[in-house]
């Protein structure tokens, strides 16, 4: 008896301490995926775990947004701390994730926003021309049609898939530089910028990509805004790649922004040959962000309803 009782009360005490710490991990996942400044993004997740993380996100925001920025690592600021990155300049909410393509924008952010009826009065949408023109050319699409069904909250998708001890290591952004030197210019892997006859035969596509995101970004805010996301040209053969071609596939992109949304396509070709403005090929500076932000802003708030 008296092992059995034993036993009873082992199984208990370990019961308890697995549902402590299944809480505890759970609510640090929460309040590390809920913080103001940005979604916590730590590439942890595959991707169709980003709708639940990026819808429960905005959905954590009370009310109705006033700005909402959504985009890749250029939205989200990489690879600065959160105050740097420009939806912060501009009051935005940032809903930028790493490596984001106008496929994520639409089902990981515009899609919940219409299922979790979240509404911004000002939507700011970047074309990630270089992550977007890779996924056509490379991989498999899903159909630009928003998934119907119940959407969990956040704390259901930190509850669901807590990190575990994990979080230990992740108890602050990963993405903290403060500091800014001279643009970095590394060599680029073949293929990461597709080259034009790749690209060609997804033209249409990417255009029809486009125009779906933008419809339901106007759907699900007051005004909607398009820009493409700049690229350092004159850092492009340094790294082992052609200006000439990277700069008509961002020419490509910036045509199909002003096709689709005309005024309220951002333009973004005035930044593409200045060092003083980049980190790297595709992300901006401090400096660079800053300028950005306060050009962005003037068009977003200076454009009359």
């Amino acid at each position: 008896m008296l092992a059995m009782r034993l036993l009873l009360s082992a199984l208990f005490a370990a019961a308890t301490a697995g549902a402590a710490h299944l809480a505890i991990s759970a609510a640090v996942t929460f309040f590390m995926m809920s913080y103001d400044e940005r979604i916590f993004d730590v590439r942890a997740f595959e991707s169709p775990l980003y709708a639940s993380l990026i819808g429960g996100y905005l959905e954590s925001r009370d009310g109705k947004i006033d700005r909402l920025a959504i985009g890749s690592s250029f939205t989200y600021g990489y690879p600065f701390a959160p105050e740097f990155a420009y939806p912060t300049a501009i009051g935005a909410v940032n809903a930028g994730v790493l490596s984001g393509d106008l496929e994520m924008s639409f089902h990981a952010s515009l899609c919940e926003m219409r299922a979790r009826n979240i509404r911004a009065q000002k939507l700011i949408l970047e074309i990630p021309i270089v992550n977007e023109a890779y996924t056509l050319v490379h991989y498999s699409r899903r159909p630009m049609q928003c998934d119907e069904g119940r959407r969990a909250s956040l704390f259901e998708f930190a509850l669901l898939r807590p990190w575990g001890l994990q979080w230990l290591g992740m108890v602050s952004d990963p993405h903290q530089v403060r500091l800014e030197g001279p643009v970095d210019i590394k060599t680029v892997d073949p293929g990461y910028f597709v080259d034009l006859d790749e690209f060609e035969p997804f033209r249409k596509e990417f255009t029809d990509r486009l125009r779906a995101n933008y419809t339901l970004a106007q759907q699900v805010s007051d005004e909607a805004f398009l820009f493409v996301s700049p690229i350092y040209i004159g850092g492009i053969e340094a790294a082992g790649d052609d200006p000439i071609k990277v700069r008509a596939l961002f020419d490509i992109a910036q045509s199909a922004c002003i096709d689709v949304a005309g005024d309220r396509c951002i333009r973004t070709d005035g930044y593409l040959d200045n060092p003083a403005f980049y980190a790297n090929l595709t992300h901006m500076n401090i400096t660079g962000l800053k300028q950005f932000a306060d050009d962005t802003m003037k068009i977003v708030e200076g454009t009359p309803r």
